[in-house]
């Protein structure tokens, strides 16, 4: 999926969520929403490309890194109470991989 249109998912979210939520928690659930997609669609990229070394993974993980940021830029930041972190889906990725390595 194109980043504009995870952009418009996100605002239908945040608005979605701001009927039973603060404007902190629609934007936190918005974010949470759209980056399990995007890992969603990691694997089925992946599964696409018939992807079997690290560098391949790695490879899609970069390129969704990527999208997330053009996400951000897409947002409308006049209606969010904060912007997500351009660099929160590399942030998670990293934290993974420590996880992994624990």
């Amino acid at each position: 999926m194109k980043a504009d249109k995870y952009a418009e998912m996100f605002m239908e979210e945040y608005k979605t969520q701001l009927v039973t939520e603060n404007e902190n928690d629609a934007t936190t659930n918005a974010i949470i929403k759209i980056c399990w997609r995007l890992a969603q669609e990691i694997r089925d990229i992946g599964l696409s490309r018939k992807a079997n070394c690290d560098s391949a993974w790695l490879a899609i993980l970069k390129e969704q890194n990527q999208k997330w940021r053009a996400i951000v830029r897409r947002l409308d930041k006049d209606r969010l109470s904060f912007l997500p972190n351009p660099d929160a889906f590399q942030i998670v990725w990293e934290a993974v991989g420590e996880i992994k390595d624990k």
